[in-house]
């Protein structure tokens, strides 16, 4: 009468290890994807966020003080038309001046 055999032959341990290798890999792609995303999208709505601020701060002292003009160096960008094109708001306070 023979012992039946117990535990694992070696190749089933290094194909076993290889699979969860595999398995470890897509789990850390998946992982550090979904955080550059997750980060690249908080960048982005803090950016929206704070050029919404800044507008709305500029529109509210334009609205405030009717003398305010305009003295930064304003670039147009095309709109896709030569035709058209659009001035872009001003990056500070600076380049806002003040008529008394």
């Amino acid at each position: 009468m023979t012992r039946p055999q117990r535990g694992f032959t070696l190749i089933e341990l290094v194909v076993a290890m290889a699979l969860l290798g595999t398995m470890m890999l897509l789990l850390y792609s998946g992982l550090s994807f979904s955080v550059r995303s997750w980060d690249a999208g908080d960048v982005n709505g803090r950016r929206t966020a704070d050029r919404r601020l800044q507008s709305e701060r500029f529109t509210r002292i334009a609205m405030t003080q009717p003398g305010a003009i305009f003295t930064g160096s304003w670039k147009r960008r095309s709109l896709g038309h030569p035709f058209r094109s659009m001035r872009r708001l001003p990056t500070s306070c600076s380049d806002m001046l003040v008529l008394p």
